[in-house]
Formats: C-alpha cells, sequence, structure tokens
C-alpha cells in the first residue's frame, strides 16, 4: 500500500496534470512495447511448451456460466471510445478517414493481444490457467522465472503509464460537464486529478482483486460506452440527416436489442 501511494503522488499525479493528451504519446508507446514483449515471450514460451511434451486434451471452450462471467470483463478491455474525440482533435491531418484507420487499428491490436496471450498461455498451462496469467507465472528456479519477474515490473510500468490516458479523458469530461466550455485553469485542473485519484486509490487500497472492479465496470459503464451509446448517437444522426422518427420499422430491431 506504501508504494502503491508513492508511485501514485510521484509518477501518476504528475502526468495526470499534463494539458495535452498529444503530449503523453511517448508514455503509451512505452506501454505499448512493454506490452508487446510481454505477449512476444508467452508467445514463445506457449509454442515450445506445445511442442515439446506429450499431445494431451485440449480444452479450448468450457461452457456454463463460466462464458458470461468473462464478458463484462472483455467488454471492458475493448472500452476506447471516451478517447476517440481528443485523439481526433490532435490527428496532423484530423479526418474521418484517418481516424477510421487509426480505430481500426487499435481494435485489431488489442483483439490480437489477448488472442495470443489466451492462446498461448493456455498452451503452457492448460486447465491450470489462471484469469491473470502473471499468477501462474509465480514460480522460481527456471528458465523462465527472471525474465517473467522482469516483464512483471514491466507490465506494472506499462499499467503505470497507460493510466494517465484514462484519467485525461475522465477529467475532460467531468470539467466539461461542471464547468461547460471554459479556459483552462491549472488550479481547477489539479483540484479534478488530485479528486479522482484519491478515489481510485482508495478503491485500489480497498478492493482486494481488481477482477470486482473489471467486471462491475465491464457490466455497467462499458456496456454502456461500447454498444449503448455509439448505437444511440447512429440513431440520433439518421433521424436529423433523414428527417427521420428514431422508431420506424428498418431500425426496429436494433431498438428491441437496445
Amino acid at each position: 500500500t506504501f508504494w502503491m501511494i508513492m508511485i501514485v503522488i510521484c509518477v501518476i499525479f504528475p502526468l495526470t496534470l499534463i494539458k495535452k493528451i498529444d503530449s503523453l504519446r511517448y508514455f503509451s508507446l512505452a506501454a505499448l512495447a512493454l506490452m508487446a514483449t510481454f505477449v512476444f515471450v508467452v508467445a514463445g514460451v506457449g509454442g515450445h511448451t506445445a511442442t515439446s511434451r506429450d499431445a494431451v486434451p485440449l480444452h479450448w471452450f468450457s461452457g456454463g456460466v463460466a462464458i458470461f462471467q468473462v464478458l463484462p470483463t472483455a467488454s471492458f478491455a475493448f472500452v476506447c471510445h471516451m478517447n476517440v474525440f481528443p485523439i481526433y482533435q490532435e490527428l496532423k491531418t484530423p479526418d474521418v478517414k484517418t481516424m477510421g484507420i487509426v480505430s481500426k487499428a487499435t481494435m485489431a491490436l488489442s483483439g490480437m493481444t489477448y488472442f495470443m496471450v489466451g492462446t498461448f498461455g493456455y498452451l503452457i498451462f492448460l486447465d491450470c490457467t489462471e484469469g491473470d496469467l502473471l499468477n501462474n507465472f509465480l514460480f522460481s528456479g527456471t528458465y523462465i522465472s527472471k525474465a517473467m519477474d522482469a516483464l512483471r515490473i514491466g507490465i506494472g510500468m506499462a499499467l503505470i503509464f497507460s493510466y494517465p490516458l484514462i484519467i485525461w479523458e475522465l477529467r475532460h469530461c467531468i470539467d466539461e460537464l461542471f464547468f461547460g466550455h471554459k479556459p483552462y485553469e491549472f488550479r481547477r485542473y489539479l483540484c479534478l486529478s488530485a479528486g479522482i485519484l484519491v478515489f481510485c486509490t482508495i478503491v485500489a487500497v480497498l478492493v482486494d482483486k481488481i477482477n470486482y472492479v473489471f467486471s462491475i465496470a465491464g457490466s455497467s459503464s462499458a456496456a454502456m460506452i461500447l454498444l449503448i451509446l455509439p448505437s444511440a448517437c447512429a440513431l440520433e444522426i439518421r433521424r436529423k440527416h433523414q428527417h427521420t422518427p428514431h422508431w420506424t420499422r428498418s431500425n426496429a430491431p436494433t431498438l428491441a436489442v437496445l
């Protein structure tokens, strides 16, 4: 807990005070590089393990309630819509085509990362695979133990560098909600950032497993951001441009699903 609070105060809090999200690009690149290293190491170990041991039955899908339990976490993993508008505004050539390329590349990279880690992680540990794959590497005295210890630190650094990106947009939304289009003021941003970090740090200290946070956020806010709001925005844009009401025969199935 002490080191968590020190990291929040000395590292995360100063990064959240950056005015433009573009200034965080180097930290985001460092986080991406650390995550990519973890993926390649897991893929290498998984491929080596699968080819060096005897054939064993693989159970790719467990079925049952477990599938529904993982859906909130999976939904939370793909929630990045709130960063679309600030990223669009700070593109070198801001247009819909460029933003579409950025969005598709981001989703493809995220999906490939989860697929590779999940697949090769399962090939290593089979039915003993835990939800947090890093917990499976809590052993010593093997050829991979020191490398995984270093990668565990790297994953922690990646999360630290990614955290300000989420805080930045959350602070921006709160600022727009309560203060409208007032000009930038450092004192206001300082108070908002401090309040957000204090609340999040208290939750992090009190909750012993992050899976609980991912599940609650994924089943509530993530569902709204990922599915409901984009569909609602699309229906509203269509209504304004085509001068049609929300409820038509063509979009009735969409509204029924929502």
